[in-house]
């Protein structure tokens, strides 16, 4: 499954900050929610929530709707409140920048 449109969010921030000067790149890296009171990760069931929260989409299938697997990742996400999704942010751990053009 193609994840782009949840997370494009946190891609748009990279490209719009100029964090990465590249016209084409290959990262190798994490998306991880970071807890800004704690100052802590969040639990990997976070990811999802926090990223529709900031404007994520959900991948869909040809016909429209979301496939078995997105919409299992959908039930599970909607376990984190609302109100406490915004209590995240999306973050991204690079490991290494694999190919830069």
């Amino acid at each position: 499954t193609n994840y782009t449109s949840l997370y494009k969010p946190i891609l748009d921030k990279i490209i719009r900050e100029k964090l990465l000067k590249a016209e084409k790149c290959i990262l190798d890296g994490e998306i991880l929610t970071w807890h800004t009171e704690r100052k802590e990760f969040g639990e990997c069931s976070t990811l999802k929530t926090v990223a529709k929260a900031n404007g994520g989409v959900l991948p869909r299938n040809e016909k429209g709707g979301f496939n078995t697997r997105a919409s299992k990742l959908e039930a599970r996400a909607s376990k984190l409140e609302e109100d406490e999704a915004d209590r995240y942010i999306l973050v991204l751990h690079l490991w290494d920048v694999l190919q830069i053009e």
